[in-house]
């Protein structure tokens, strides 16, 4: 397969490499098949065609390796892909990736993987089929490569558990990896910090790598939308954003620590630059990705967004939707973590853009095959359910880094049509959230999809 380039140079470059730097490694996490630009409220965001087109740019600089921290797969594509991704990556120039979540929505792909990708994805941690590390051969020297996923992978999809001794298991690899000729040890890990819109928090990620963190060089990790870059227990470490939003950029240099650079965002100008598409699997993705795009389903007069520990206009505009559009319902919840849609590069998680609205808007915003269901509540639940929800979900409450959905703090989108509801309609993932913050649920599925009343009220 020959891989596309864009159709115009990249208009940014990245960080002057330091002096002394050995080797360069891009590194980049939760691409979720972004192989086009995306639009946001800030511009459009990068996409792979672009990242490869700064690694043939870094190359000619020195070494470079680019590492993924996992969820390749995912996001407005996921309806496409979920059946068949590896192919569509066959030929993405990455060295190495971590098994995220997302890997694991469809557990059958795994035996392919090795077969189809160019690229190793790599899981320590739990007993798969894939391998737990890699050693890679750069001019530099070897670079050894560990994998690493979520610590809720098995809620978040359909992961086996996390093997007991997976501590002990992750040190082994790193010994190994050394005693085979790694001049640099590196963690893919997938996970990241906690965060909202005003401000981050690396407790529970600290607390995850304390046991195993000497035993790196470096910690790539991934998961949460947004970037950071920091030390995790005196070794280097940080995430880009999602969506292909950003790319961080880490020099390691001959003598001394890894040199982590702060995330460096990327944007693809808005006219001339959309990727050529690419061949085969790839290229299939990009046209129907076009055609959603050029498909109109209704318009909006103004931007709506949910940016977590602040407003959820658009969370409330869904729930509305969902309660006009289900008779007997006399309330709607949309939790934050719900909805993501871009990388929150200005602190936005999740948009509807306004004007006009696209197919592939309304993909984005449900890219999950989830319809919608009705709860029946008894007297004061519904009080109780949103004050269970509002304390986990504040960023001020440390108890809910450890929740495994709780990864965009903030308020739930809601419509009500009564002092003390009694039937609630949410999505049928949410239900199984709100079951967890307290309340006894009796629920009533339906078979209408969580974008049909989206779409009809834009329709109107």
């Amino acid at each position: 397969m020959t891989r596309s380039t864009a159709r115009q140079s990249v208009p940014t470059s990245l960080p002057v490499r330091r002096p002394g730097t050995a080797l360069r490694i891009l590194a980049t996490n939760d691409l979720l098949a972004t192989f086009e630009p995306l639009a946001t409220t800030y511009g459009r965001t990068g996409c792979i065609p672009y990242l490869e087109q700064l690694l043939d740019r870094e190359r000619l600089d020195g070494p470079v390796l680019w590492l993924d921290g996992g969820d390749l797969s995912g996001g407005a594509a996921r309806g496409l892909l979920r059946d068949d991704w590896p192919p569509a990556f066959a030929d993405v120039p990455i060295a190495a990736a971590a098994a995220g979540n997302h890997e694991f929505d469809d557990p059958g792909l795994l035996p392919d993987l090795g077969r189809v990708l160019a690229f190793p994805v790599l899981c320590a941690d739990r007993g798969t089929e894939l391998p737990p590390s890699t050693l890679l051969s750069t001019p530099a020297g070897g670079v050894g490569v560990i994998g690493i996923s979520h610590p809720s992978s098995e809620l978040l999809g359909h992961a086996p558990e996390r093997r007991s001794d997976w501590m002990q298991a992750v040190a082994l690899e790193a010994t190994s990896l050394r005693r085979a000729g790694a001049r640099w040890v590196v963690a893919l890990w997938h996970n990241g910090v906690t965060w909202t819109a005003t401000g981050t928090r690396t407790g529970r990620w600290e607390t995850e790598t304390s046991a195993v963190a000497a035993s790196f060089d470096l910690i790539l990790g991934g998961h949460t939308l947004t970037g950071w870059s920091g030390v995790l227990h005196g070794v280097p470490a940080g995430h880009g954003h999602g969506f292909a939003g950003s790319v961080l950029v880490v020099d390691l240099p001959a003598d001394g620590a890894a040199r982590v650079h702060a995330p460096h965002v990327l944007r693809t100008p808005a006219a001339g630059s959309d990727p050529t598409p690419g061949t085969g699997p790839r290229a299939l993705l990009q046209e129907q990705l076009r055609r959603w795009q050029g498909t109109t389903i209704g318009h909006l007069r103004e931007t709506l967004t949910m940016r977590p520990g602040e407003a959820n206009d658009l969370g409330d505009f869904i729930a509305r939707a969902w309660l006009d559009r289900v008779a007997d319902a006399d309330a709607a919840i949309v939790p934050a973590c719900e909805l993501w849609t871009q990388p929150p590069i200005d602190g936005t998680v999740a948009a509807l853009l306004a004007g006009d609205i696209s197919e592939l808007d309304l993909r984005r915003l449900f890219p999950f095959d989830d319809t919608l269901v009705l709860i029946e509540l008894g007297a004061g639940r519904w009080e109780r359910l949103l004050a269970a929800h509002d304390r986990m979900t504040d960023f001020a409450n440390t108890e809910g880094d450890a929740v495994w959905w709780n990864w965009a703090r903030g308020r739930a989108g809601i419509a009500q049509e009564s002092d003390s509801p009694r039937r609630l309609v949410t999505s049928r993932f949410a239900a199984r959230l709100l079951d967890g913050a307290g309340a006894e649920l009796r629920t009533h599925p339906s078979d209408v999809h969580a974008s049909a009343p989206v779409a009809e009220v834009l329709q109107r």
